[in-house]
């Protein structure tokens, strides 16, 4: 997935199994304005913040840990370098001068200047679901507002609240009703937490869930269930919120009720995270195809056809009035 700052665009490139690059492109024409060697292998998608580029990745061939490094954004000087024990990072949040990052099954605290850590959470030791039913942080982005980040487990399905100083648990949800539905990356609109618990018929759960926590206290406001499909991530955008799904459709629920505005369907899965932007929702599809939709009916504005092969695409990006998706081969800006 592409990250656009500043009027460019920054792509993470697997060169080989453990080195990667980061290549910087105009925003608005594609051209190549830089490419950027990164420490080791390419992961999840960079952050870009202040001229700074923040990325996790493997360690090496023999290594399960991962390291985590911030770069020159212009000119790729290495500005910190740090290990952290486990696997992989995902992809890292910056706000107030810390960089938040799930990385070997914690939720890890850096210093955004030096690299320095600040706390980390209790990290896993099995993989998920684990027997203990410990946290085993997710490698999705953190969320933080108002002195708190808000992160998911698989390990213990659960959704934390967590001080922003001091990783100290202010609160825990734990969704899962209907089996092993392991939570989604949550997100914050005014005051509310929204998570998306998905359906996983391996690990035996027979629903999806999306419920409406309060983040001061994880009290539930709503929640919604369903039987038939998993759902995407949630995007939340003026009151509503936006869910693709494995059934070949895209919903819009009241995001103060939980009831359903809308259901657009499609003949393919749709569960990439949605993008919302300039009253469209914007989805990728299995087939490879990015879809445009009305934001308040649903009704389909266009598609286009990528050269993305059978299988999910990575989730568009919205920016400057293009709409950003990646295939294995390409990346294209559509017209939004």
């Amino acid at each position: 997935m592409p990250t656009v700052a500043n009027g460019l665009v920054y792509l993470g490139v697997q060169d080989g199994p453990y080195a990667g690059s980061v290549y910087a492109l105009e925003a608005s024409t594609g051209a190549a304005r830089g490419r950027i060697l990164t420490v080791g292998g390419q992961s999840a998608p960079p952050a870009v913040v202040n001229g700074v580029i923040y990325r996790g990745s493997q360690d090496g061939v023999f290594s399960s840990d991962s390291i985590f490094s911030a770069q020159d954004a212009s000119t790729g000087a290495l500005r910190w370098r740090v290990q952290i024990s486990g696997s992989e990072a995902g992809p890292p949040a910056v706000a107030n001068g810390v960089v938040y990052v799930g990385a070997g099954g914690s939720l890890v605290a850096l210093d955004a200047a030096t690299g320095a850590l600040r706390w980390q959470s209790p990290a896993k030791t099995a993989l998920s679901p684990r027997p203990d039913n410990s946290p085993y942080f997710a490698f999705s982005t953190p969320v933080m507002a108002n002195g708190m980040v808000y992160a998911n487990s698989e390990g213990d399905q659960s959704v934390y609240a967590l001080d922003a100083n001091t990783g100290m648990v202010r609160w825990q949800f734990t969704g899962a009703q209907f089996g092993y539905e392991f939570p989604e990356a949550p997100i914050l609109e005014h005051g509310v937490v929204y998570v998306v618990f998905g359906r996983n018929q391996p690990f035996g759960s027979t629903h999806s869930s999306v419920y409406a926590l309060d983040a001061t206290t994880g009290a539930v406001r709503w929640s919604v269930h369903d039987s038939a499909n998993a759902y995407s991530a949630p995007a939340v955008v003026d009151g509503v919120i936006y869910l693709g799904s494995t059934a070949g459709y895209v919903a819009a629920l009241d995001a103060t009720t939980g009831v359903a505005r809308w259901r657009s369907s499609m003949d393919v899965a749709a569960d990439s995270l949605p993008a919302v932007a300039n009253g469209a929702v914007y989805v990728a599809a299995s087939d490879g195809s990015v879809y445009a939709l009305n934001a308040q009916t649903g009704a389909q504005r266009w598609r286009y056809q990528t050269d993305g092969a059978q299988g999910l695409q990575p989730s568009p990006v919205v920016a400057n009035g293009a709409v950003y998706v990646s295939s294995s081969q390409f990346l294209y800006a559509l017209t939004a």
